[in-house]
């Protein structure tokens, strides 16, 4: 029989989760469970407070949103511009090609 170990990292992050109540550890805004990784208002990402990020003990790891994550680690946080909604393809009418002159033919006399 195999016993395989959990990922301490994916322990370490439930139980960061668990310990914050869904909120940021800095500044109390809420955050959606499954946005850990994006970059919005109520996306998330566990903060290593000695920079390691292969320490993952629960006392190294803070749940921090976005822009308080940016604002401890220095990466910068960029609110998604909203995109203009896409058009349908509507395909265009050929172009008359221009006129050329009549080449002339090398091999006739």
């Amino acid at each position: 029989m195999i016993f395989r170990r959990k990922n301490s990292s994916q322990k370490t992050i439930y139980l960061a989760w668990a310990r914050s109540g869904g909120r940021c550890e800095n500044c109390g805004k809420p955050l959606k469970k499954g946005n850990r990784g994006i970059k919005r208002e109520d996306g998330w990402e566990v903060y290593h407070k000695d920079g390691n990020p292969r320490n993952n003990k629960l006392e190294n790891c803070k749940i921090l949103c976005w822009p308080c994550y940016e604002g401890m680690s220095g990466k910068k946080f960029k609110q998604p511009e909203p995109q203009p909604p896409k058009r349908k393809n509507i395909a265009k009418s050929p172009q008359p090609r221009p006129e050329q002159p009549p080449t002339k033919n090398i091999l006739e006399p």
